[in-house]
């Protein structure tokens, strides 16, 4: 009875701790939102200033983008690393080099966006957060619905400046919903000589 309570004890003490995210939960949608508006914006505007090069435009989004949601994930615990920025980049450019398929800035051209981009970033997240594959779902249905909005909305606003502000903030807004409730759940990397690390699991 000694030796099962000691061990018991033993289990408690040695398990690492789990180190706790720096940002709050509404805290880390929200800035998810602001930086999906703010990269996709910014882009659209060196878009504009290089005279209607969307590759331009595509690969500053990316950069602009994927550099303000690594360092949320940073700040979350999450460790992606730069290869979020360059997956990024490589979605946006490929999305860019595909527009002539989609025909203007629309759903499909959502759609397309969302599985390129939910899919290189899933390859960052699905072993650092469970249920990863929602990353890919919210970033298919943000994306659609997002970009899908775009034409429209210029068309009544009359300027492209808010039919891409609207599509960024409507975007962001789904994504950082999954992004949220995947942050629940992270999985942390344990060392490889912590004892019993068979039986430590992420909270």
């Amino acid at each position: 009875m000694t030796d099962y309570r000691w061990k018991v004890t033993e289990k408690e003490q040695l398990l690492p701790k789990a180190p706790p995210p720096i940002l709050k939960e509404w805290q880390a949608g929200w800035l998810w939102m602001a930086a999906t508006t703010i990269g996709l914006v910014l882009g659209m505007v060196f878009y504009t200033l290089t005279g209607g090069e969307l590759l331009v435009g595509a690969i500053m989004s990316g950069v602009l983008m994927g550099w303000l949601q690594m360092l949320i994930l940073m700040l979350q615990r999450i460790r992606v690393g730069w290869l979020w920025v360059l997956n990024s980049v490589i979605a946006w450019v490929t999305w860019s080099m595909a527009i002539p398929v989609f025909g203007s800035i629309n759903l499909m051209a959502g759609f397309g966006l969302g599985v390129l981009v939910g899919f290189l970033h899933w390859l960052n997240l699905r072993k650092r957060v469970e249920r990863s594959l929602w990353w890919v779902a919210a970033n298919v249905a943000g994306w659609t619905i997002g970009l899908g909005l775009y034409l429209p909305v210029t068309q009544l606003a009359g300027t492209w400046l808010i039919g891409f502000t609207v599509s960024g903030v409507v975007a962001g807004s789904i994504i950082a919903a999954a992004v949220v409730m995947m942050l629940r759940r992270p999985v942390f990397d344990v060392p490889a000589d912590t004892p019993l690390k068979d039986d430590y699991q992420s909270s």
